[in-house]
């Protein structure tokens, strides 16, 4: 199926079908007027948005540039419940958790021609879906801590696109969180990290988690691991404190001089914060395409 451009309103049965559950959810947003940022209303934004980019990135474009450009609509739809802005296709209203987006099927190499930045879901090819995808419907079930912070954000655009829902000819993306360094592994290598795609040895501890890597010519060897979220049951714990085993998610990045570009990501479960324990805050820059 060829996407397109397409309305609010999309014609056609598949498309109907598509689309139905997504935005029957963002007619609930548009509702509910989400202007106090209160917190599970952030999740139902994000998990609403993960629906959608998960219904979309199967799709095979017409013209593989415009992947951002064909879902400009509902971008436009949500920018009338939402506070703050739209990003190579991640809201800053849930920027962090929106960074936390794998490939599950159809990976491909990296587009020739540039359409959005390495830590967008719009630069790689195939279906992605989120590792916090959900959390809206299990908020009160889950201890959650967002690791990092989003300093600052800017995609550059056309000079018409007023809504900044178009086409991005480069981005810039400043951080403040932490890394470590890790090794990326054949997996007949696995050790501490194993995943079906690729390994990834970190530390000396036996930990259980998975490494997803964005397009198939990401190269193993050095990388860095950037946690951005953890989450813990509030069943089994009291709290989320540094010595409280719990699941970690977060991107994996590259260092091309001094800034970084995403790889991949990672989960990790009934690991502590402790792993971290060494890691300094620093600031980490993302840059890439025509940044003018």
């Amino acid at each position: 199926m060829d996407a397109q451009p397409w309305p609010l309103q999309p014609t056609g049965r598949k498309h109907r079908e598509l689309w139905e559950d997504p935005l029957s959810d963002l007619e609930w947003l548009r509702c509910t007027k989400l202007r106090d940022r209160d917190f599970v209303q952030k999740d139902e934004l994000h998990d609403t948005w993960c629906q959608i980019v998960a219904a979309y990135t199967p799709l095979k474009m017409t013209k593989p540039g415009d992947k951002l450009v064909a879902l400009g609509g509902v971008a436009r739809v949500v920018q009338d419940v939402v506070v703050r802005g739209y990003v190579a296709g991640l809201w800053m209203e849930c920027f962090i958790q929106g960074l936390l987006w794998h490939v599950v099927a159809g990976h491909e190499k990296r587009p020739v021609e540039y359409r959005a930045p390495s830590w967008s879901w719009a630069a790689v090819e195939g279906m992605v879906r989120n590792h916090d995808e959900g959390t809206a419907a299990r908020f009160v079930y889950l201890w959650r801590r967002e690791l990092a912070r989003v300093i600052n954000a800017a995609a550059s655009m056309h000079d018409g696109d007023a809504s900044r829902t178009g086409k991005v000819y480069g981005a810039h993306l400043r951080i403040r969180g932490m890394l470590k360094e890790a090794q990326i592994t054949d997996p007949a290598d696995a050790n501490q990290f194993y995943n079906t795609e690729e390994t990834l040895v970190f530390d000396d501890a036996a930990i259980t988690g998975k490494v997803h890597v964005d397009a198939l010519e990401e190269t193993r060897g050095q990388a860095y691991l950037m946690p951005l979220l953890a989450r813990a049951d509030k069943n089994k714990h009291h709290g989320l404190g540094s010595n409280t085993p719990c699941e970690i998610l977060g991107i994996v990045l590259h260092r091309d001089g001094d800034t970084y570009r995403r790889i991949g990501s990672f989960s990790a479960s009934e690991i502590t914060l402790q792993h971290f324990a060494d890691c300094v805050e620093q600031h980490i820059i993302f840059a890439d395409g025509d940044q003018k």
